[in-house]
């Protein structure tokens, strides 16, 4: 049912490098938190581009269903733990119960309803692009990631300025690698939800990679995560 190779391209070009990046890092230091973290932040995302493959190749409602349901709690899922894990890394602590709470809220709504009809009413399995009928829960999604992307840019935009040169420098490459990461992810899957062009829409994985080599920059150029490589 996969109808062009840019499918398996664009989902493995993603998957791959962020999941042993992650990886690395969290096994150079399992205690760190932001190690922690980025490591959750590279397996989920692995497991909602897996799911994604899924819904590309299976032509079984479901297997559909199901992992289109994984799709919608693990998005927000993401862009949250970017939220948590810019904060970490910038304030290089823990952050309070009642922010976590202030992050977590916004997904409560998804995880109640991501096995609804408030997100998918049905989809046409007589092409391969599916032509879903979304819920008002796809619409909400979108919201919650803009609210969490917003909310990234803000705080480091009033972190930016008390902060050291040094770690300005490394302010600019994490904000601009995460922000790039989130926006593809965003854009790629709102693009392919108001146009049905969900080919134009595969590009918006290559947001991670690009995260990806961020984050191998800081490593070696500034022994970021604690690995000497």
């Amino acid at each position: 049912n996969v109808f062009a190779p840019l499918i398996y391209y664009s989902h493995f070009f993603a998957l791959i490098p962020s999941f042993f990046i992650g990886l690395l890092i969290f096994l150079r230091d399992r205690k760190s938190l932001i190690n922690q973290i980025l490591f959750f932040i590279t397996t989920t995302f692995s497991l909602w581009v897996f799911a994604d493959l899924v819904l590309w190749a299976s032509e079984k409602p479901d297997l559909i269903m199901f992992f289109w349901s994984l799709q919608v709690i693990i998005e927000p899922i993401i862009y949250a733990a970017c939220v948590y894990f810019i904060y970490v890394f910038i304030t290089k602590k823990d952050i309070s119960l009642k922010k976590k709470f202030g992050i977590a809220v916004f997904l409560v709504p998804t995880l109640l309803f991501a096995s609804t009809k408030f997100a998918l009413l049905g989809f046409d399995l007589t092409n391969c692009d599916r032509e879903t009928t979304e819920g008002p829960l796809t619409l909400y999604g979108y919201g919650v990631e803009i609210i969490y992307t917003l909310w990234i840019l803000f705080f480091v935009i009033r972190k930016f300025w008390k902060a050291t040169k040094e770690d300005r420098r490394q302010i600019i490459l994490i904000t601009t690698g995460i922000i790039s990461f989130l926006l593809f992810l965003a854009s790629g899957n709102i693009i392919g939800s108001f146009t049905e062009n969900w080919t134009l829409g595969q590009y918006g994985l290559f947001g991670m990679p690009m995260f990806v080599a961020f984050l191998a920059y800081m490593i070696v150029k500034f022994k970021t995560f604690n690995i000497k490589l």
